[in-house]
């Protein structure tokens, strides 16, 4: 009987033990599991902590609180940081955050000199300015309101020292009233100590009313608010800020609206007496002793629910006291709500207004300057005396300045109305860098200044972005740096920051050797209409707005630009950032012409001469890159002791520069050529800032095999490296560098063509049609549009040139009548195809759409620019632009003395001077004149010290 017993449970017990088993794995699993997902460790992120309310602050429970904490916190949770504050004062929080003892700063408005010391994210959180209140009963309306008054001012605060300078600035004196809070300054205006405070707008929208203070319309130093951290620190931190800031702006219900509402807003205040909480630990001690004394408890219990009864009705009042307060606050913000609106819709009238008072402005501005301008073109193509010639030049000059002010206005209020748009379309970085070398090449080589260009061969060649507008900003700044600088150099430097697959952060630099600027001047540098000083104006000229318009255009292309460095009499430099996006086809393009290269350059050994360091330095850094063995000398004379001295392992290639101290390039070049130990001789390529043909001419007499104009582009070294050593080419077909500004030429192949002029202001019509005759074009003219339409109808015309503006009936219609002729009239089908140009000064974009609307084929704006005149003309004419025949110089006939000269291509130069002969004979004269004895004085070149004056007197020598 109990041997069955212990075989009926043995197998109960096998099953227990398995069920514990079972139970054992399951939960090993759990844990590994639960061990597998368990969070990281959070990042500690230190924050400093001060007093600036509603923006940072502690509240009455001791915690952070304010604007930039709480979106702060927000972005914590999202990634997992650990936020540790420590509190500071203003002034200590900023030195802890530049030692970086502190990881993150926020409520920091961004300044040139802070962006030295920190580094700021992109998209800012919210924006600022400071304003005065002042006591109920001062009428204060402007700064000169504020003389002799007692101003409370934050001590150390920026406001402090902007307003001393605002008040310095109208010769205003004042009483300063430092205060170490802004409640403070409030507090002090109230009790009589102070007439009016320097507040800031969050503060006065959020605190302001409770202290019943009067608003000025005094407002200045807007300022931009960001988190800061230390320079070249916690980079990730900023980018993730951005990107949470970025999201929470596209959605209007995310918490960013929701905390910048609460920050705008008026603080509800309840007030709850504190003996409520002292009665209700009360009550609670009274529940407790009721365990122990009965007796007593009752007694308590009924005290307790008298108190109890007294605090509910206190509590209902104070209920109804804080509803009609909501209600009162609620009114307010309506009503201010309403007063925005208004304030918005004036806005927008104000710039629409602006906007057409801008555009007919414009108009009124350009059609007198189309006749300065047109007027002293034709005078400048005729033969004038030296002093007369020199007096309508620099009156051509100062039109254009006027113009290109007026240029500057418009895309300002472009920009300004948010009407201006980026294009999307492929250019080839190489060609933009051209056009600004075209735009201020020139103008350094006059000045003497050399203009250099530093490439980053990792930037793809060909990107994706408004072109128009980079240049735009580029001849800017490297103007402005061209403007500013006497001797020296401007070397423009561009770099890769950051790319992907698809765009690029672009960083450029533009670095002169000039005036400089002081900090004062810096700090309002991007100020509309604002130079460094009023004496920059007087000596330099300018608006003060190109500046602000490239600010402006590199914000929108994705960037930012600002002075990265900048000493008083040593030079400045200026940086700015975009992103663009990368053309892919391109890019496999170039890749793969490149790969072609590495087998072609092997062992090629190269010399770089060159007086400019920097120069010397951007030409080796290019060519490195290609795997070059790249040697660098600084003169003429060490050049040839190089050459001499690699004998062994010979270079194959010397990269001359043409002006340098002691032996020019060409002198070196015939040096080298000469010497019987260097046999054969490296192929020699000249490198040089100065594209004019007498410095070709002395180049190419000196035997050189090449000849590239600085600055150089890395494809055209490279092209031009392969071609002169015989080992192919990068480039199919590259393009030539410009090395001339571009003239005007007469297009003779618009001689015979029959166009209308239609111009009511007399003088603009006399320039137009003098100037169309000028190059064969038959003109006829008509006053106004009523007849225009009736001489279109009795002749056959090639195009029509039609102003906008005019009496009687404005082009507009009269564009749209003749277009109507084509289904009015037998054979009316040639009104339809009649080429018609406007030619006005209008030149807002929505004057060319009206005209394009009104049937118009193209626009020309006044003042009229003689080449693309004719260049639309021969696009709508049906005869593109050819270069001059050959014969066509052939063509001027010469005096009989002229023609037996056998020693001078006279044909030549009459061609050149523009088929003058009388100018011509008084150049030859002013030659004999001033080089008689300079042939003799060549011919004494036995050695290079002994060739180097005569070498000048040729060099300077312009036949």
């Amino acid at each position: 009987m109990v041997l069955r017993l212990h075989r009926t449970h043995l197998p109960h017990r096998a099953a227990l033990v398995l069920l514990s088993l079972l139970v054992l794995l399951t939960a090993g699993s759990l844990w590994l599991w639960l061990a597998s997902d368990a969070p990281h460790a959070p990042r500690l992120v230190r924050v400093g902590l001060y007093q600036n309310p509603p923006k940072v602050y502690t509240d009455a429970t001791g915690h952070p609180a304010g604007l930039f904490i709480e979106l702060l916190e927000a972005i914590a949770r999202a990634e997992n940081w650990q936020l540790s504050y420590v509190p500071c004062q203003w002034s200590d929080c900023l030195d802890q955050l530049a030692a970086a003892e502190l990881d993150l700063m926020p409520d920091v408005a961004f300044s040139s000199e802070r962006a030295q010391r920190f580094d700021f994210h992109q998209v800012s959180v919210a924006s600022s300015w400071s304003q005065l209140y002042s006591r109920p009963e001062l009428p204060i309306y402007s700064l000169d309101d504020l003389a002799g008054r007692r101003i409370a001012v934050l001590h150390g605060g920026i406001q402090q020292t902007f307003f001393d300078q605002l008040m310095r600035g109208v010769s205003q004196d004042y009483q300063a009233v430092p205060v170490g809070s802004l409640e403070a300054g409030y507090a002090a205006v109230v009790a009589g100590a102070a007439d009016a405070v320097v507040t800031n707008s969050f503060f006065a929208a959020r605190n302001g009313a409770q202290y019943r203070l009067r608003e000025t319309p005094i407002l200045f130093l807007p300022s931009t608010l960001y988190f800061a951290t230390t320079k070249q620190h916690n980079a990730d931190l900023l980018a993730q800020l951005d990107a949470h800031l970025t999201a929470w702006r596209r959605d209007a219900n995310s918490i960013y609206f929701t905390a910048l509402r609460q920050a705008m807003a008026l603080p509800p205040q309840v007030l709850i007496p504190h003996w409520v909480g002292w009665s209700l630990l009360g009550l609670g001690v009274g529940l407790v002793l009721l365990l122990v004394l009965s007796m007593l408890l009752r007694w308590l219990v009924a005290q307790r629910t008298r108190a109890l009864v007294r605090t509910t009705q206190a509590l209902e009042d104070e209920r109804a006291n804080l509803e009609s307060q909501v209600a009162a606050r609620t009114a307010e913000l309506q009503a201010l709500m309403e007063e925005m609106q208004a304030a918005r819709s004036l806005a927008e009238a104000a710039t629409r207004l602006k906007s057409e008072f801008l555009a007919n402005m414009s108009h009124e501005i350009r059609t007198p300057m189309n006749a300065i301008l047109g007027m002293l073109h034709l005078a400048l193509n005729k033969p004038l005396t030296p002093d007369v010639h020199n007096h309508l030049s620099k009156a051509h000059q100062s039109a254009q300045t006027l113009l290109s002010l007026i240029d500057d206005i418009l895309d300002f209020s472009k920009i300004e109305a948010g009407k201006l748009t980026l294009e999307q379309v492929e250019f080839g970085l190489d060609r933009l860098l051209e056009q600004v070398t075209d735009t201020i090449g020139g103008q350094a080589e006059r000045k003497g200044i050399e203009f250099l260009i530093r490439y980053d061969i990792d930037i793809p060649p060909t990107l994706i972005g408004d072109p128009l507008r980079l240049t735009q900003v580029l001849v800017n700044l490297c103007g402005n740096a061209l403007k500013f600088t006497e001797r020296g150099e401007i070397e423009l430097a561009l770099r890769q920051l950051s790319r992907d697959a698809q765009t690029l952060r672009l960083q450029i630099c533009v670095r002169d050797t000039g005036i400089g600027l002081t900090a004062e001047a810096q700090a309002r540098l991007f100020a509309t209409f604002t130079q460094a000083d009023q004496s920059t104006t007087r000596r330099f000229g300018g608006s003060g707005l190109g500046l602000a318009i490239s600010k402006r255009l590199v914000e929108l292309m994705g960037g930012r630009l600002w002075i990265e460095e900048s000493t008083p009499g040593q030079g400045t430099t200026f940086c700015l950032t975009v992103r663009l996006q990368i053309a892919q086809q391109a890019l496999a393009r170039r890749q793969a012409l490149i790969a072609q290269t590495s087998p072609l350059l092997d062992g090629v050994r190269l010399l770089v001469v060159d007086d400019n360091a920097v120069s010397r330095e951007i030409l080796a850094e290019m060519l490195r890159v290609f795997q070059i063995t790249v040697d660098t000398v600084p003169n003429g004379a060490a050049a040839l002791t190089a050459v001499r001295a690699a004998t062994a392992q010979p270079y194959d290639l010397v990269l001359m520069d043409w002006r340098m101290p002691g032996m020019t390039g060409d002198e070196t070049t015939r040096c080298i050529h000469r010497d019987p130990l260097l046999m054969p001789p490296p192929k020699i390529v000249m490198v040089t800032a100065y594209g004019r043909e007498d410095v070709r001419r002395l180049a190419e007499q000196a035997g050189v095999d090449g000849f590239l104009i600085k600055p150089v582009s890395p494809s055209t070294l490279l092209d031009t490296t392969l071609s002169v050593l015989g080992r192919g080419r990068l480039l199919d077909a590259p393009e030539a560098p410009s090395t001339h500004a571009p003239t005007v030429a007469a297009p003779t192949q618009l001689a015979g063509a029959r166009v209308l002029l239609v111009e009511d202001n007399a003088i603009n019509r006399e320039f137009a049609s003098e100037l169309l005759r000028s190059v064969g074009l038959l003109v006829d003219e008509a006053v106004d549009g009523q007849a225009a339409v009736a001489q279109v109808q009795q002749a056959d015309y090639d195009a029509v040139l039609m102003d906008i503006q005019m009496p009687e009936l404005d082009g507009l219609e009269a564009t749209r009548r003749i277009r109507a002729l084509a289904a009015t009239v037998p054979d009316g089908e040639r009104f339809a195809q009649l080429p018609i140009i406007a030619m006005t000064a209008l030149a807002m974009a929505q004057d060319t759409e009206r005209s394009r609307a009104a049937g118009m084929n193209d626009h020309v704006s006044k003042p009229i620019n003689p080449a693309h005149l004719f260049q639309v003309l021969a696009h709508w004419i049906g005869r593109p632009l050819a270069p001059d025949a050959p014969n066509d110089r052939d063509s001027v006939p010469l005096p009989p003395e002229l023609a037996k000269l056998t020693t001078l291509n006279v044909r030549e130069g009459v061609h050149r001077i523009g088929g003058r002969v009388d100018a011509y004979r008084k150049q030859l004269a002013r030659f004999r004149q001033h080089y008689t004895e300079a042939a003799p004085r060549s011919n004494d070149c036995s050695s290079p010290r002994l060739c180097l004056k005569p070498r000048r007197t040729v060099m300077r020598s312009k036949a």
